[in-house]
């Protein structure tokens, strides 16, 4: 869009950009090597370039935090607040950060179905309990500081480029039979809200340029189903390819309401599940020299993968 965009990460080759930009959208952004809790050389990055908003995503994953409470503690809550108090003294125009519905609990919390955004947090994991508390910072730097904040509450964010943690049983799920693999599948009954990762990405962007909005963080949602609906749909196209299905259920909530979202963001998914699960599988292929679905003869017509 135009925009200078600066990559600040802990490690800035051999990333997850390598899977989604071309040589020459790369060279387009500005990548700086740095630690998220180093409050001076992001204060110097902003103003060396200008910045006016950040789109703050770093965090260790929930297997990390699980392990490590003080890095949990570190690159979480105190990254948290070194973003805020740099936004707060450079006097950003926005912050958008990755909460997650990591800060709800189980099901059998909660009487009422899809999730109000302000229901409360009943977290079961460090991972989701220092999201919540970066939720009550960002409300605090907001209200005594008048820094303006997006927390987005992320679902299982799914699709082709992750390279590590625990959801990446549902990179299996695409990547594996797209290449004639075997597929092992973890807690096949689970229920999961299923964002697709070009909604994700493009859901920061929107937070970036939206209004003051009087809601700090949001439930984000998009598809709910199970993993066996997630198999199913993908043997419509690959009728040959072997799932080894796992029972088991996930526990934590997958249905939320999505409602504040769209109102005061204006954000609605526009990938369900069978598109973005069908171009997920060609990208897979594509990069590995195969034909995509529809050289195949496996789609019966462009309709049946956008249903």
């Amino acid at each position: 869009a135009g925009e200078t965009v600066v990559a600040y990460d802990f490690q800035i080759s051999r990333n997850a950009l390598d899977h989604v930009l071309n040589e020459e959208q790369r060279s387009l952004v500005h990548l700086v090597e740095g630690d998220v809790t180093d409050g001076a050389k992001i204060r110097e990055m902003i103003d060396k370039h200008n910045i006016e908003a950040i789109a703050h995503l770093a965090s260790p994953l929930s297997s990390q935090t699980e392990a490590n409470a003080a890095l949990a503690i570190r690159n979480m809550i105190q990254a948290q607040q070194v973003i805020l108090e740099v936004a707060r003294a450079a006097r950003l125009r926005k912050v958008v950060w990755a909460s997650s519905n990591g800060v709800y609990g189980s099901r059998e919390r909660y009487i009422e179905l899809p999730l109000p955004n302000d229901a409360p947090h009943y977290p079961t994991s460090l991972y989701g309990a220092c999201k919540s508390f970066n939720e009550a910072m960002a409300t605090h730097y907001f209200e005594k500081y008048r820094v303006d904040s997006v927390g987005l509450r992320f679902p299982m964010v799914y699709g082709v480029g992750r390279m590590r943690g625990a959801a990446m049983f549902m990179s299996d799920l695409i990547a594996k039979p797209a290449l004639g693999q075997p597929c092992f599948v973890p807690m096949a009954d689970a229920v999961y809200n299923w964002l697709y990762v070009v909604d994700a990405a493009s859901l920061v962007v929107q937070a970036l340029r939206a209004g003051r909005t009087s809601t700090r963080s949001f439930n984000v949602g998009s598809e709910v189903a199970s993993m066996r609906r997630a198999v199913e749909i993908i043997r419509e196209w690959l009728p040959d390819a072997v799932f080894d299905l796992e029972p088991g259920e996930y526990l934590l909530v997958a249905e939320f309401d999505c409602s504040a979202l769209k109102n005061e963001v204006g954000f609605t998914p526009q990938w369900p599940l069978r598109k973005a699960l069908l171009e997920s599988l060609n990208i897979v292929r594509a990069g590995a020299g195969l034909r995509s679905l529809a050289e195949l003869g496996a789609l019966t017509s462009i309709g049946a993968a956008n249903d």
